[in-house]
């Protein structure tokens, strides 16, 4: 904080309650203490808190008002990029750190989203490496393809998971009850970091089914009332029994990061 010039760099891609990553997510959860970084993502829960939204995002608003504290601005340098899958720079902007974010939203935009006609019965969606390592990570795949998946639906969640659950605040609480209303009370009286997760898993339980397809032991994901399996075959064979064989099947790999988008 005591340096002359700060340089960033950063990507910006879809996120699923922040809009987008990059630009002023150094500062804030960057370089933030880790009750600052709680404050912030307990705005998650907020209706408008979506993927590729930033208009009245409170978790973006309070992260630009952090910038604005800083007060700083022209001090930062900033290096923004859009990369494809293949780790590879497709478009770059440096310069002021509002101005070289938001040039970069508009082309993650574009190059992060797929245009769909409608919605299906069943979604798989794999999570790509960067975010299959642990469920908590994995669970960005649910949150970006949730919309695209009509109501009584089920998502097959496609990811190793090698290290386990990850971060346990959002699980302990997911476990602790099968009352989705129950899982919000608890959130209200009591935000943790982490619980954003918990509070939109039992959101979405509420009117869709969430399968799984992971290295965890069944037993970890049945207590929070995801069904388990080992192979991805069997998810769907047994999906198309419970939703028909003319059921709809969207795949959408690199799903913690790809979002579909019904219509024009």
């Amino acid at each position: 904080m005591e340096a002359e010039k700060i340089i960033v760099i950063g990507s910006v891609e879809p996120h699923y309650f922040a809009g987008y990553t990059g630009g002023r997510k150094f500062l804030l959860p960057g370089i933030s203490r880790y009750e600052t970084i709680e404050y912030n993502h307990k705005f998650a829960l907020d209706k408008n808190a979506q993927p590729l939204r930033l208009k009245d995002n409170s978790v973006h608003e309070d992260m630009m008002e952090a910038l604005k504290l800083l007060d700083r601005e022209e001090d930062i340098y900033s290096i923004m990029t859009v990369i494809n899958r293949r780790r590879e720079i497709i478009k770059l902007e440096t310069g002021n750190i509002n101005k070289t974010f938001m040039k970069c939203v508009e082309k993650a935009k574009k190059f992060y989203t797929r245009r769909i006609e409608e919605k299906a019965d069943i979604i798989i969606a794999v999570a790509e490496s960067s975010f299959n390592i642990s469920l908590y990570q994995a669970h960005k795949a649910i949150e970006n393809v949730k919309s695209a998946l009509k109501d009584e639906g089920i998502i097959i969640l496609v990811a190793e998971c090698k290290e386990g659950i990850g971060p346990r605040n959002f699980y302990n609480l997911l476990s602790s009850t099968r009352k989705p209303e129950e899982i919000v009370r608890k959130i209200e009286e009591n935000y943790r970091l982490g619980y954003h997760k918990a509070a939109r898993l039992a959101e979405l339980m509420k009117k869709a089914e969430i399968w799984a397809v992971t290295l965890l032991e069944k037993n970890i994901l049945t207590k929070i009332n995801l069904k388990p399996f080992t192979n991805l075959q069997k998810a769907i064979d047994e999906a198309l029994k419970e939703k028909g064989r003319d059921a709809e099947i969207m795949l959408i790999n690199e799903a913690a990061t790809i979002i579909p988008i019904l219509g024009n």
